[in-house]
């Protein structure tokens, strides 16, 4: 696991996977959002991109609102790299979510996966 963004209260954590050793283009990411703050995030949401040598699908989240005091939500991301080997994995976030009623909405491009992603 590493956490792929960490800003004011918001950490997200991927845990990485391959889970069909028949198909090493795919893998698997477990999403943890975690808030680490004293109020609760409501209306959460992510968006991902990746490249075009590359498709991803997000299932739902388990939830809209990440609780205080490291409370978390999760959500799988399925990542096939036509260029394993060759490209490394790499995904534009866009996150949202309200705390305390302010909307706040935070881009990052996370590039740091293990070798063999």
């Amino acid at each position: 696991p590493f956490t792929a963004f960490h800003k004011g209260p918001l950490a997200i954590v991927f845990k990485c996977s391959k889970p069909n050793p028949a198909n090493l283009s795919m893998t698997v990411i477990a999403a943890e959002y975690i808030n680490s703050g004293a109020s609760p995030l409501t209306d959460f949401a992510l968006q991902a991109a990746v490249p075009t040598v590359m498709q991803i699908q997000l299932s739902p989240a388990s939830g809209t609102i990440v609780g205080p005091h490291n409370a978390l939500l999760t959500q799988n991301l399925q990542i096939i790299n036509s260029m394993h080997g060759q490209k490394s994995i790499v995904i534009k976030l866009k996150i949202s979510y309200k705390k305390e009623g302010a909307l706040i909405v935070e881009e990052a491009t996370v590039n740091q996966f293990p070798p063999g992603l």
